[in-house]
């Protein structure tokens, strides 16, 4: 009888040291939410676990959870929980600016709509990126934008993208600066009727100037939008940085773009060489908990 009493307790202890026991429950995913309808222009975001950027008339959602950096699943499933859904048969266009290391692929640049309808763009390797619309896989089509499109103007810090996606014609394109890829012909119809929602995981670089819109972009539009200065182009009619909301999941910072850190002075406090403006920084970071790597 004695030995039954200890061997209870001495297998509880093995499983705990050995890994078996129930793990504690996780803490939940913290979010800051952004005032509805900022005007987010001279400003760029960097985050470590991803950002959510949606129309200002969406309610925010209360929690997250993290977004996968796996470029075969990244999809957020924590949107704004009030949804007015949008539904285009014409089609849809994602342009934005960002920097971002090549070191990193696979990574996923951007979602749309990811709990309904996603269409996802993602980084395999460098100048190759994937784009579909199955949570799965199974319409993955591979856009290579190396066809020169037009001259090089003058360079510049961003790399410009946009997507394309004409559901009339089923064809989608991929824009990179000044190249193209060919049009694609798409393995199934995808009419976007998801929801007004970009998801864009943490991945090592910043992300500015998002524009969507619910058409495909002609040649001109993508090209006024390619040579316009930062905020400058047409804005999108579903998403734009003039007016839109957001969520970070944990840490993030909202900060000028690098143009405008260039046209501040140099402050000799402390000898960092800072930027200042006007008395304040010009970094704004955003915590949204203490949450550990």
């Amino acid at each position: 009888m004695m030995a039954k009493l200890l061997y209870v307790p001495m297998m509880v202890l093995l499983m705990t040291n050995s890994g078996l026991a129930s793990p504690p429950t996780a803490a939940p995913w913290i979010t800051t939410t952004g005032p509805s309808g900022t005007n987010l222009g001279g400003k760029m975001i960097t985050s470590k676990r991803g950002i959510s950027l949606y129309s200002p008339n969406l309610t925010p959602p209360s929690t997250s959870q993290p977004v996968s950096s796996n470029y075969n699943h990244s999809y957020n499933t924590a949107q704004p929980n009030t949804i007015k859904p949008t539904n285009s048969t014409r089609g849809v266009s994602v342009c934005l600016r960002l920097t971002f290391d090549y070191r990193d692929t696979p990574f996923t640049l951007f979602t749309l709509s990811p709990s309904s309808s996603p269409l996802a763009l993602r980084m395999y390797d460098s100048g190759r990126f994937i784009l579909s619309h199955d949570v799965y896989g199974r319409t993955n089509i591979y856009l290579v934008p190396d066809i020169k499109l037009w001259t090089t103007s003058s360079p510049e810090v961003w790399t410009r993208i946009c997507v394309t996606v004409d559901s009339e014609k089923n064809v989608a394109q991929m824009f990179s600066d000044f190249n193209m890829s060919i049009r694609k012909m798409l393995y199934a119809q995808y009419v976007w009727s998801g929801e007004p929602v970009i998801d864009i995981p943490g991945f090592s670089g910043q992300v500015t100037d998002l524009q969507v819109w619910d058409y495909p972009l002609s040649y001109q539009e993508v090209y006024s939008y390619m040579i316009s200065g930062v905020y400058l182009s047409p804005p999108g009619n579903v998403l734009t940085w003039s007016s839109i909301s957001y969520s970070f999941r944990g840490n993030a910072l909202l900060e000028d773009i690098y143009e405008e850190q260039a046209k501040q002075p140099s402050s000799s406090r402390r000898g960092t060489g800072r930027c200042r403006k006007a008395g304040k920084e010009t970094k704004k970071p955003v915590t949204g908990g203490k949450n550990k790597e």
